[in-house]
């Protein structure tokens, strides 16, 4: 299976003139082994097939954690009275 990334002048993105990155994996449709386009929307991202239409989405990477700042000695306590 072969992955290929494209950038392409995208026509309906807003402002005009701005440029938007394709991604394709080859042969890799569960359904007809057809060439798939990685596409993203409001609910998320999604594979969609372009010989047979067939769609598969995509799960959420898990949420990041917030970075954890070590407070040091010189620091402020600010629950000091």
């Amino acid at each position: 299976m072969g992955v290929l990334h494209l950038r392409s002048l995208g026509q309906n993105l807003g402002s005009g003139n701005e440029w938007s990155a394709q991604m394709f994996e080859f042969r890799s449709c569960p359904r007809c082994l057809g060439d798939m386009i990685l596409q993203r929307d409001v609910f998320g991202a999604y594979k969609r097939c372009f010989q047979c239409g067939c769609t598969v989405e995509l799960e959420a990477p898990p949420p990041r954690k917030r970075p954890v700042r070590l407070r040091s000695e010189d620091d402020e306590d600010p629950h000091a009275a």
